[in-house]
């Protein structure tokens, strides 16, 4: 895929080099939108991120790539104290930010 196909997946990074969505969630996964952009384009597989997310996330949305959504989760972890509390607050995240398609 070429670059432009990945950022089609995407719900906040368009292409831009910067966020100003006006909520601090949404500027956050535009920068991990981005960063998923610049790796997977290089070829990246994201294993480790992807078995940890595979760990403790039961259900994948199919409408997006499974390594972006690790990508996010990986982000949207590290703001709790454990793996399994991030894992029960996540499906309410997912939704709330991606549920509804393009921004």
């Amino acid at each position: 895929m070429v670059i432009e196909d990945y950022i089609r997946q995407c719900k906040y990074y368009d292409g831009g080099n910067g966020a100003n969505l006006g909520d601090q969630n949404k500027n956050a996964l535009y920068w991990r939108e981005k960063a998923w952009v610049s790796f997977a384009s290089l070829g990246s597989k994201f294993e480790d991120e992807i078995a940890e997310f595979r760990a403790y996330v039961k259900e994948v949305d199919e409408s997006r790539p499974e390594t972006l959504q690790a990508i996010v989760f990986n982000g949207f972890a590290s703001g709790f104290s454990s793996m399994s509390d991030a894992a029960k607050a996540w499906p309410e995240f997912w939704e709330k930010y991606y549920g509804k398609g393009k921004v």
